[in-house]
């Protein structure tokens, strides 16, 4: 259906530029897509005069666009005539193993996500067709991630295209909307992002550095069938598509408090650990010298500060890791295998992919009461607190247990003695103030 959706073409980001024009003069039905938001973001908000939950169900209408491609049910091993371009110019689809449900399929605000593919120098071509069906088959070869092989408490679905550079991922009510809001500022973030190409004479551009998820495309899918619910996906980038397989991961937030792997997580195919399982094993992504390290933590700090202005938390470094096989050295020789994710390799040891995810979680009403109940009132420093707090907290963390640089590691070692001799410090404190309270209350009967 994506592929598909792709073949309108120019006819489609035509349409989308003179509706965008057009809107500057004057306000018409499609303008819902493109209004700003009420609080402080862009994209769709609520309708005038009325006022919706981002949790709330869908609205009628609400997944409609203009940019739709029409789906008739199917029968195994039959094709269908579609309607591509929306002018009713039909195009037989092929044939399918299975029987397919009569849909329709959206793109929504796509000329914002067209600025990001372009960001990051990905083709439409490229981009459309790892969704497609491919020549020789008559079923789908997208892998599927259910909610419960998922990292942590993910309750979205995961669908990896053939060669796993891409992914879609089932949305929430709440990311539709929270997408939707941000969108235009996140795209000119990522823009504002390109990285200067120095072999280039010319000063021309790279692509965008940022860590943040790449958004590539958002769509849903509403089904003729009134009990099948609608679905909304969302394209991006899969972190981990370079050419080493991931051995182990982390999803590290910059809090300490209950940040370790479950028993239940440690049992799944494919565990994520946390925070304090990357420091008790003692871990760090190493850069060749201190000007590398510094660019990247300076990427960190702007995509953390476009969070924090957007009062979005929550997010984490999702960190992979390859231990490299000493033995086969000769095979990390070729570092074009890992082009458009980013990584760092710790000498012959550790290859690492990084990036930030699950950036789609607003500090709203209920966040400021789970950040005072849970957390101030009970003297804990959770996971969950203030934007601002938030992006400082996960800043340290990443200053102090993950990014680092080669002539640095005697000097985090030290500083990792003095981390233990701190809390040995503390734990002896704590053990005499707690004998004098006894000795005191002993004296007092």
């Amino acid at each position: 259906a994506i592929a598909a959706a792709s073949k309108r073409g120019a006819s489609a980001a035509t349409a989308a530029a003179s509706a965008s024009a057009s809107s500057a003069s004057s306000s018409t039905p499609m303008d819902s897509e493109r209004t700003e938001g009420t609080e402080g973001g862009e994209g769709e908000g609520p309708h005038p005069g009325e006022s919706i939950r981002d949790d709330a169900p869908f609205r009628e209408g609400e997944l409609t666009t203009p940019d739709a491609a029409i789906f008739p049910a199917t029968v195994e091993g039959e094709g269908v005539e579609v309607d591509i371009d929306g002018n009713g110019n039909a195009e037989p689809t092929k044939k399918y193993a299975v029987r397919q449900p009569a849909f329709t399929c959206c793109r929504v605000m796509d000329d914002q996500f067209r600025l990001v593919r372009e960001a990051f120098h990905i083709s439409e071509e490229l981009y459309h067709s790892s969704f497609a069906l491919n020549e020789n088959r008559s079923d789908s070869d997208l892998y599927v991630i259910g909610s419960k092989d998922a990292a942590g408490k993910s309750v979205s679905f995961f669908l990896l295209s053939p060669y796993q550079r891409y992914l879609l991922k089932s949305c929430t009510a709440k990311d539709f909307r929270t997408v939707k809001r941000h969108l235009r500022k996140y795209a000119r973030h990522v823009v504002d992002s390109k990285k200067k190409n120095d072999d280039d004479d010319a000063g021309g551009e790279g692509e965008s550095a940022t860590l943040l998820p790449r958004y590539l495309g958002l769509y849903t899918l509403q089904f003729s069938d009134p009990n099948v619910p609608s679905v909304v996906l969302i394209a991006m980038s899969n972190f981990f598509a370079g050419m080493y397989g991931i051995q182990k991961k982390y999803d590290l937030k910059g809090s300490m408090y209950k940040r370790a792997a479950s028993d239940v997580e440690r049992a799944k195919k494919s565990p994520v650990f946390k925070d304090l399982d990357w420091i008790d094993d003692g871990r760090k992504v190493v850069f060749d010298t201190r000007e590398e390290m510094e660019r990247i933590r300076e990427q960190l700090r702007l995509d953390t500060k476009f969070l924090r202005r957007r009062r979005l938390i929550d997010y984490s470094l999702l960190v992979g890791v390859h231990d490299m096989d000493r033995s086969r050295l000769h095979e990390y020789s070729n570092e074009h295998d890992n082009e458009g994710v980013i990584y760092n390799r710790n000498g012959n040891d550790t290859i690492y992919y990084f990036g930030i995810v699950d950036v789609l979680t607003p500090y709203g009403a209920k966040k400021r009461a789970e950040t005072v109940f849970l957390g101030n009132l009970l003297l804990r420093e959770i996971s969950c607190q203030p934007p601002k707090h938030y992006q400082k907290r996960f800043m340290r963390f990443c200053d102090r247990y993950i990014l680092s640089y080669a002539g640095r590691v005697e000097t985090e070692e030290q500083g990792r003695e003095k981390r233990t001799k701190t809390n040995t410090n503390t734990t002896t404190t704590n053990t005499t103030t707690t004998t004098t309270t006894t000795q005191k209350k002993k004296k007092k009967t």
